[in-house]
């Protein structure tokens, strides 16, 4: 029976994937000699049986095997410990690959060692891929973390820890994100994780496509952020984390914001163009019902103003617009609505304003309008105004019609004047 398992056992190790070899237990030279290798071993080396048999380990390392790795490995298996590392190894042909060691002791009846065991893989393909995978992460324009079924970090890639301002990756691992990278709102309101759609990719597996968000970075400033987040699996299928791709759009929101800026306000003047005021009006409106509050409208004309083109030019006509427009916004509240009508004239929608609100403020602007020189050499300016508090039932034409209509009434009536529409 003995001999029988000797045989099974020599023909498993001689068909086993992994490569073997057996050394004698003297450690010292010209020692250890190999006594035992396998088929894979010869086929992961390039030498025979014949080349291996009676020689030392030593025959496959080369100048770029570590010498650190042979001490820890000489001083662990002379203490009979069972040696795991990797170091690179030498074909017979001279080509260097990455190998993985399982070394361990057999000892005989007294306890002594007799042999050594080594079970090797060439990882050199894997450590490849790994390679490659990191590098990959380290030149990528996108910060790349992943985080644990806990929402801990166990990877960040260069560009998240430049985009945040961190230089130790090590440091970072095992750290709570949520409570690193965004554990409150821009204005500083706490931000519960439950509330993280990163989060939420956890807890249901849908990702998470180009999320608009506030990540803070070491030095606590605020960084403004576009977030991928893909739920990760293992090999059973069960979900182990979330890989999060995010980078930095601050300047691409300046951008947008210029564009929004530019698609909705009068290009000389800087108040509010016609077609946006439009839609302002209708969702005040709107508010104005829900709430019960009133809401008024102001349209004022400046009087004579083609003339004053006429006598001094429409570059200075320009300039007077743009510094009539700061007088006016100087003196209205910031929930007040200014925008350029066309032309010479302007709209003021007044929340939360009643009739009588919106005379008094009428004529305030008036008469200061009257007492101001805007620009040096220039004969002081008049305004004419026509108002309306519009009427939740009617529609935000139906408004502007009668603020119009009171308007022509102020102009007919000998212009510098204020005229509500009843």
């Amino acid at each position: 029976m003995p001999a029988l398992q000797d045989a099974v056992f020599r023909q498993a190790i001689n068909q086993a994937y992994n490569a073997v070899l057996v050394t004698t237990g003297e450690l010292d030279p010209p020692g250890p000699e190999i006594v035992y290798v396998n088929p894979a071993l010869c086929a992961q080396t390039g030498y025979t049986e014949d080349e291996l048999l009676g020689q030392t380990p030593r025959i496959l390392q080369g100048p770029r095997t570590d010498p650190a790795v042979l001490r820890r490995l000489r001083e662990t298996i002379a203490n009979g410990g069972f040696f795991e590392g990797q170091t690179v190894n030498y074909r017979k042909d001279g080509t260097p690959y990455l190998v993985h060691w399982n070394i361990s002791p057999i000892f005989d009846e007294r306890e002594q060692i007799t042999h050594y065991v080594s079970v090797q893989s060439d990882i050199t393909e894997r450590e490849d891929f790994e390679r490659f995978n990191q590098q990959l992460m380290a030149s990528l324009g996108e910060g790349v973390f992943a985080l644990d079924s806990d929402g801990c970090l166990t990877l960040v890639n260069q560009t998240a820890m430049d985009l945040l301002g961190y230089s130790d990756e090590q440091a970072l691992l095992g750290l709570n994100a949520h409570k690193l990278m965004h554990p409150r709102y821009p204005d500083g309101q706490h931000y519960p994780a439950s509330e993280c759609p990163i989060t939420h990719v956890m807890q249901t597996e849908a990702p998470l496509e180009a999320w608009r968000d506030t990540f803070f970075r070491a030095d606590g400033e605020p960084l403004s952020v576009e977030t991928y987040a893909t739920p990760l699996y293992d090999v059973f299928g069960e979900t182990q984390g979330v890989v999060v791709v995010f980078r930095h759009i601050s300047e691409q929101l300046a951008l947008e914001a210029q564009l929004e800026h530019t698609a909705n306000h009068d290009r000389l003047t800087g108040a509010f163009n016609r077609h946006f005021f439009d839609g302002l009006v209708e969702k005040e409106l709107a508010r104005s019902a829900r709430r019960g509050e009133p809401l008024s409208l102001l349209i004022l004309d400046i009087d004579h103003f083609k003339r004053f083109n006429d006598d001094h030019g429409h570059l200075v006509g320009d300039d007077v617009l743009k510094e009539l427009v700061k007088h006016i916004s100087q003196r209205v509240r910031e929930s007040d609505i200014v925008a350029r009508w066309g032309g010479e004239e302007f709209a003021l929608l007044l929340p939360d304003t009643s009739n009588e609100g919106a005379i008094e403020l009428a004529e305030t602007l008036r008469a200061s309008v009257e007492a101001t020189q805007f620009g040096e050499g220039l004969p002081n300016l008049t305004i004419s105004i026509g108002g309306a508090q519009i009427d939740v039932n009617e529609t935000p034409k139906a408004g502007f019609r009668r603020a119009d209509a009171a308007l022509y009434q102020a102009k007919e009536s000998g212009r510098n004047r204020v005229c509500m529409a009843t």
